[in-house]
């Protein structure tokens, strides 16, 4: 799945702007925003883009640094990339495209008041992709605030499919 939003992110991207990020994907957990982080580094190096992440559960110090030299596509966790705004440390005013990954995940653990505000600081004519395992209530209004000629696309179906289960009783 990463590589399905992860793609396109990076071949868009602006190519003028290297030091401020122009991308942002949103991860509910730091596991996940390291593992985005590491799965598109080398995509991104071989189009001359940097990748940083940023979330929480560690110091501050090294993501500052990260921030410092720059970077054009930045993966990061709510709280943590709040933090870093308040603290000036960065700007999403040249963010274009935005990801939100597992948004259920994100709206389960009460992140999207942070996702709203993180949306509303980047460019007024971004692009927002979505990916969630569900698309009802909070995740459904995010939809309808922040994407606009949406194209939704379904896996599987709606409905279990039990000739596929497989019962062994002992």
């Amino acid at each position: 799945k990463t590589l399905a939003f992860g793609i396109p992110v990076v071949t868009r991207m602006d190519k003028g702007q290297r030091r401020r990020p122009t991308a942002l994907i949103l991860s509910p957990t730091r596991e996940l925003a390291e593992q985005i982080a590491e799965e598109l580094r080398p995509l991104a190096q071989a189009m001359g883009h940097s990748v940083s992440a940023v979330y929480g559960g560690v110091g501050y110090k090294h993501q500052h640094r990260a921030l410092d030299r720059g970077a054009s596509l930045l993966v990061a966790c709510p709280g943590r990339l709040e933090d870093l705004l308040q603290m000036e440390a960065l700007t999403l005013a040249d963010v274009g495209q935005v990801v939100i990954d597992e948004a259920d995940r994100m709206a389960d653990m009460g992140f999207l008041p942070a996702v709203r505000r993180l949306i509303e600081a980047t460019s007024d004519d971004r692009q927002v992709q979505l990916f969630s395992a569900t698309l009802e209530g909070p995740v459904a209004k995010l939809t309808r605030d922040f994407q606009h000629d949406a194209v939704r696309h379904e896996v599987g179906s709606s409905e279990p499919d039990m000739t596929l289960a497989h019962h062994l009783f002992w």
